[in-house]
């Protein structure tokens, strides 16, 4: 089975050039790698600048969050189908940051789950326990937990929380064993201070098949090397 490492880029206030850059080179130091799945998913301004720099590549592009709601007066929301005219493959639901800091609710994300999977889009839903799971998968057919990237990302684990670090091992191989329990056929990453010294752990003990990469993303060779890290061979 192909292994999936997500880049989730933290906002930055520096020039749109850097997303660049940054783009160009991650490319650069994947060239050579095999058996796992990358998608970089930027802040919602460098999704077209992005896109169009990964193209070539083969690299798949993502969101960071978007609206549950197909179209309508929603000032400042982002549809399903605006991500997808820009070549957005995949979507990050239900982030931590974005329970924490916007105030976002189980309902919102269950919401934002159904409108991902109707729109085509691949949904990676953010979880720190069984209930948050279960409440963004109501209403959704058994059938499609298949198309569902579960994130197991414990909002302390985060690396840009102050003293962090990472879930031990086995703590990761309990919670997923449980959220498997609900969707067996769901796909699950773990996230929350993940570098290239600790992948290779998470992926043996943890029972993971990839990882959502905050931090470390935006840092081109360690990024590649974690994602080497994650592939086979």
């Amino acid at each position: 089975m192909e292994r999936l490492v997500i880049a989730n880029w933290k906002m930055n206030p520096k020039s749109l050039n850097l997303a660049i850059v940054l783009a160009g080179s991650v490319k650069r130091h994947l060239r050579d790698t095999h058996g796992v799945r990358v998608v970089i998913c930027p802040p919602f301004p460098y999704l077209a600048a992005v896109g169009r720099q990964l193209k070539r590549s083969g690299l798949p592009l993502g969101a960071q969050d978007m609206s549950s709601e197909e179209e309508g007066a929603h000032t400042g929301q982002v549809a399903p189908a605006m991500l997808k005219a820009l070549g957005c493959a995949f979507v990050i639901l239900g982030h931590p940051e974005l329970r924490r800091e916007s105030g976002e609710t189980d309902f919102m994300v269950n919401g934002k789950l159904r409108a991902a999977l109707k729109a085509g889009l691949v949904p990676v839903v953010c979880v720190e326990n069984v209930a948050q799971l279960m409440k963004a998968l109501k209403g959704v057919s058994k059938s499609s937990y298949g198309k569902i990237k579960v994130a197991y990302e414990p909002s302390w684990a985060i690396s840009t929380r102050k003293g962090a670090k990472p879930a031990r091992p086995n703590e990761v191989r309990k919670m997923v064993q449980r959220l498997g329990a609900i969707a067996p056929s769901a796909t699950f990453l773990y996230g929350g201070s993940v570098s290239a010294k600790n992948a290779g752990v998470f992926l043996k003990k943890g029972m993971v098949q990839g990882f959502l990469v905050g931090q470390a993303s935006l840092k081109p060779r360690e990024f590649a090397h974690l994602v080497k890290k994650t592939g086979f061979g």
